[in-house]
């Protein structure tokens, strides 16, 4: 969380940013780096379905997660136990913490 930049659509218009995000992707995009959390009011059994169904065709690559350095994860100590809460307001892309 303190750690992710975020981009718009003049941004991803900057000469070689499309070309690198897919190059990115093609080498890092491998299920065996990646996890995932799903939350639903629906059954187990039922969010497990779902889950396969939209993920099981992400490739494995095997690919050796890289070392970022320290903290390996977006929060710190100083940020953890931390309660954020937001609320969209109709189209609006603002979030306020």
């Amino acid at each position: 969380m303190h750690r992710f930049n975020c981009g718009n659509l003049e941004s991803l218009k900057q000469e070689g940013i499309r070309e690198s995000l897919l190059a990115f992707h093609k080498k890092w995009y491998s299920a065996n780096i990646m996890e995932l959390v799903v939350t639903g009011k629906h059954t187990l059994e039922y969010l497990e379905k779902w889950v396969t169904e939209m993920f099981s065709a992400v490739e494995n690559k095997d690919v050796v997660e890289p070392n970022l350095g320290e903290p390996k994860h977006p929060f710190t100590h100083d940020n953890l136990s931390t309660l954020i809460r937001f609320k969209p307001i109709k189209d609006s892309d603002t979030i306020e913490i």
